[in-house]
């Protein structure tokens, strides 16, 4: 990767289904500069629609152990559905933001 950022430790997200839109929230990451994690980044967001970062998926990490974190998602108690996290590393096009 020439210029980027590695996101890691997800803390939360949300999709519209209605409009494909997404918004994820990272504690932690790094700025990437040829190639080489540089400085340590904080409370980052990827923001974008989910076919267009899924549709721009380049390359996809080997790793074979990861940790998967269990949880709920939902408005209320009645709309509450469990949902998990993790996974290995994905590259792909997306605007992330830092604040």
């Amino acid at each position: 990767v020439k210029y980027g950022v590695l996101a890691e430790r997800f803390d939360s997200g949300m999709e519209d289904p209605l409009g494909g839109g997404m918004q994820l929230k990272a504690k932690k990451g790094y700025l990437i500069k040829n190639g080489k994690l540089k400085n340590v980044l904080s409370n980052l967001s990827i923001t974008g629609n989910v076919l267009e970062f899924v549709s721009n998926i380049s390359a996809i990490s080997c790793k074979k152990y990861f940790d998967m974190d269990i949880g709920m998602c939902g408005k209320g108690h009645e709309d509450y559905i469990p949902v998990g996290s993790g996974g290995t590393y994905l590259l792909s096009k997306a605007i992330v933001g830092q604040g």
